[in-house]
């Protein structure tokens, strides 16, 4: 089946004042396919927003081709550029965009008039829209007098009533507290599965990013640095920044001191740590010498009292902090000139600052990446 977006090369750059270009789009290519939620994820100032607007007709790129639903909507070689309100696509951004002053009703109804759609047709597609998102009983109601969650609901019929399954979304979840947002995204997540519109989604939130998306792109600087599964980018990153950005990693650094069929030997500051080649993606070609960056994650890192033991990548640390978290145990320690993060679920360990304890860290779980510049 064709994708449902394709985005092909694409380059949108801006002049400051003063004369300093910019390239907040960078070559992109990246595609979306039939019910499929693709996530842009990073930080500010990345493009990630930049490139959704160019998707949804907002922005005009300088190069590149731009297909929604196999109709070239852009295209800087063959001269075609098609306006926002003729590329099928429907948009929710952060506010959900509801006028307070019009019902539930009115408001998902607003795309069809501008249309001069009948009002029996009207009426018809409304209903079936908001029974879509289940909430067909609030057609009277006023956005102001529901919840976060069906004002949500309201904005997805309002985008779904148009006749497109193509939904774009902008950081739509960025203004409500924590525990609303959590509700949000499930709510989403289960109306995406049930419902099968497909969508770029763009958030600087990375637990957003990891619930939400089938696929995520995690862009810098303009560009792609990673795209692939949630898990994928989270267990496998690909570089530093990838590491750094998406959840929480210690990153230390090293230099590669041997390796053979099974293992690759990585002298670091905390001490000399083995990495399974069999998951490592990025040690081929590596040799003794190589620096290289050390990548692993809090979760992954046993922690236990005493000195190390036979164990392959037990290292000796003092405790420097611990903080409850709820559902772990965040303990910083010091191994030889690194700290470390590390989230234990072991209710009974209760350290003590400087104590002495033991990390023990599986050498599958280790990943190396190329060292940043």
């Amino acid at each position: 089946m064709s994708p449902r977006i394709e985005v092909i090369d694409l380059t949108k750059t801006y002049r400051r004042d003063g004369g300093e270009v910019i390239t907040p789009v960078d070559h992109v290519s990246l595609d979306v396919g039939a019910d499929e939620l693709v996530v842009l994820l990073g930080p500010s100032g990345c493009g990630k927003t930049t490139l959704l607007r160019c998707v949804a007709g907002l922005e005009r790129p300088d190069r590149g081709t731009i297909v929604i639903d196999g109709r070239t909507v852009f295209s800087s070689d063959k001269g075609i550029w098609e306006p926002t309100e003729r590329r099928q696509i429907s948009m929710i951004f952060q506010s959900f965009a509801l006028w307070p002053h019009m019902t539930v009703f009115e408001n998902v109804a607003y795309p069809l008039r501008c249309r001069r759609t009948s009002e029996t047709e009207i009426g018809r597609r409304v209903a079936e829209a908001l029974a879509t998102v289940g909430i067909g009983g609030l057609g009277a109601q006023h956005p102001g007098r529901i919840s976060g969650g069906q004002q949500q609901r309201v904005a997805l019929a309002r985008a779904l009533v148009a006749g497109s399954n193509v939904v774009l979304f902008d950081e739509p979840l960025s203004n409500v507290d924590a525990q609303v947002r959590a509700q949000l995204r499930f709510e989403l997540k289960v109306m995406q599965k049930r419902i099968g519109f497909s969508g770029l989604y763009v958030t600087h939130d990375q637990t957003e990013a990891m619930e939400l998306g089938h696929r995520v792109a995690v862009l810098e600087h303009g560009r792609i640095a990673a795209l692939g599964r949630p898990r994928e980018i989270y267990e496998n990153p690909e570089s530093e920044y990838v590491a750094g950005f998406v959840g929480t990693a210690n990153i230390w650094p090293g230099r590669i001191v041997g390796t053979d069929a099974t293992m690759v030997g990585i002298e670091t500051p905390a001490g000399l740590l083995h990495a399974s080649r069999a998951h490592l993606s990025k040690v081929d070609g590596l040799r003794g010498g190589d620096l290289v960056s050390v990548v692993i994650r809090p979760e992954q890192i046993r922690l236990a009292r005493g000195l190390p033991d036979d164990a392959p990548n037990s290292l000796a640390a003092r405790v420097e902090a611990s903080l409850f978290a709820g559902p772990h145990t965040e303990v910083v320690v010091r191994a030889g000139d690194l700290s470390a993060r590390i989230w234990s679920h072991d209710a009974l360990l209760d350290l003590e600052d400087d104590e002495a304890v033991c990390i023990v860290i599986a050498p599958e779980r280790i990943r190396v990446v190329p060292r940043a510049a």
